[in-house]
C-alpha cells in the first residue's frame, strides 16, 4: 500500500479477507429510511419535487453487516445491505454494483490508492466500472477511478464536503504515481445536510471536482445550506471545480437540469477545459438566492471567471425562475 497524503480517513479494523454479502429480496413497497428522517432536520427544507430519498429502503428492512465492508475483487453485486461502517471499493475491483443499500459511514472509492509494477515500473491502479444506485451514504470520497456512476443516491450528514470527487497523485520512492479520475456520472441524487462545524476546518461544498476527466451531473439537488454562521463561513460554493489540481483541470463536463441551494458568497464555481466547443455544457439548471444564518442575502451565482478561462455552451439556466446568463472567460 502506498501512503497517500490526500487520504481523509484510515481504515482501521478491516479483516484480511473480503466479505461480500449479496442478498436478493423481493419487497413490495419500499419505505423511507428511518435514518433519513433522523437527519432531515439539517436539510433546511429540501426540494419538495425530489423523490430521491424515498426510493432508498429503510435500514431496518435490510440485512445488517457490522463494521466496514471492503470490496477489492471484480464482478461483485451487493444488494439490500445495511452497512454500519464505511463502504470501501478499491482497485483492482472492476464491474461492481451496489444497490438499495444504507451506509452509516462514508463511501470511499480507491481510498487505499493501490499500485502494481508494469514493465518494472510502479504505477497507480484504479477501480473500474463501479455503480452505486439507491444508496444512502454519509459522504463520498474518491482518489481515482475509471467509470464511476452514482444514481438516485442520498449523500448527506457530515461536517465536511459531501462529495469530493478527485484524482490523486503522490511521490513514493522516486516514483510519481497517478491515480486518474475519468468518466464520472452523478444523476438524480440529493446532496444535503452539511453538519455544524467549529469554523476552523477546511472549505466545504456540496460537491467538489478535482481533476475529473469527463463528467455528467444531471438532475441532482445540490444543497449547501447550513444553520449556523461558523459553518457558513467555511462554505465555498455548492459546486466547486478546482482550476489546477496537480497540474490537471476537470474537463469535458455536462451540468444539466440540477437545482442549487445555498453556498458561500457564490453558489457555483465553474472551471473546465473542453476538447471541443460542445463538450462542456451548462444547461437548464435552477439557481436560487439565499440568506446566510445571519440574514444576509446572497444573489451572486457564479465565482467570476478570469479572462481567458475556457468557455462553455449554456442555455435555459434560471435564477429564482428568471433567465440567467453565466459568465465565461470570453466575457
Amino acid at each position: 500500500m502506498i501512503p497517500n497524503p490526500f487520504r481523509q480517513k484510515a481504515y482501521a479494523g478491516l479483516t484480511a479477507s473480503l466479505v461480500v454479502i449479496c442478498i436478493v429480496v423481493v419487497v413490495v413497497g419500499l419505505l423511507v429510511s428511518s435514518r433519513f428522517r433522523a437527519h432531515n432536520s439539517t436539510a433546511l427544507a429540501p426540494d419538495p419535487n425530489s423523490a430521491i430519498d424515498s426510493a432508498i429502503p429503510a435500514a431496518s428492512s435490510l440485512h445488517q453487516h457490522d463494521g466496514d465492508l471492503k470490496i477489492n475483487t471484480s464482478n461483485v453485486r451487493v444488494e439490500r445491505i445495511h452497512i454500519t461502517g464505511d463502504l470501501i471499493i478499491d482497485a483492482p475491483a472492476t464491474n461492481v454494483v451496489v444497490s438499495d443499500t444504507v451506509v452509516d459511514g462514508q463511501v470511499f472509492i480507491n481510498g487505499d490508492t493501490p499500485s502494481k509494477k508494469i514493465d518494472n515500473k510502479l504505477v497507480g491502479i484504479v477501480p473500474e466500472n463501479i455503480k452505486l444506485e439507491r444508496v444512502d451514504m454519509h459522504g463520498l470520497s474518491t482518489l481515482g477511478f475509471d467509470d464511476l456512476t452514482i444514481d438516485s443516491c442520498s449523500i448527506h450528514g457530515i461536517a465536511s464536503t459531501l462529495a469530493q470527487v478527485s484524482r490523486s497523485q503522490n511521490e513514493y520512492q522516486g516514483n510519481s504515481l497517478v491515480w486518474p479520475a475519468t468518466n464520472f456520472t452523478l444523476t438524480r441524487s440529493h446532496l444535503y445536510g452539511i453538519q455544524p462545524s467549529d469554523g476552523k476546518g477546511g472549505h466545504f461544498e456540496a460537491i467538489h471536482l478535482l481533476g475529473v476527466k469527463g463528467f455528467l451531473l444531471s438532475y441532482n439537488v445540490f444543497d449547501a445550506r447550513v444553520k449556523d454562521q461558523a459553518t457558513f463561513n467555511q462554505i465555498t460554493q455548492a459546486l466547486t471545480m478546482e482550476k489546477d489540481f496537480g497540474g490537471v483541470s476537470s474537463s469535458d463536463g455536462v451540468i444539466k437540469g440540477n437545482t442549487f441551494y445555498g453556498g458561500g458568497v457564490y453558489q457555483v464555481g465553474f472551471y473546465m477545459t473542453c476538447t471541443s466547443p460542445s463538450s462542456c455544457q451548462v444547461v437548464d439548471n435552477r439557481f436560487t438566492t439565499y440568506r446566510d444564518p445571519n440574514g444576509t442575502l446572497h444573489d451572486a451565482v457564479q465565482y467570476p471567471p478570469s479572462p481567458g478561462d475556457p468557455s462553455f455552451e449554456q442555455a435555459g439556466n434560471t435564477l429564482d425562475g428568471r433567465p440567467f446568463t453565466l459568465l465565461t472567460g470570453a466575457d
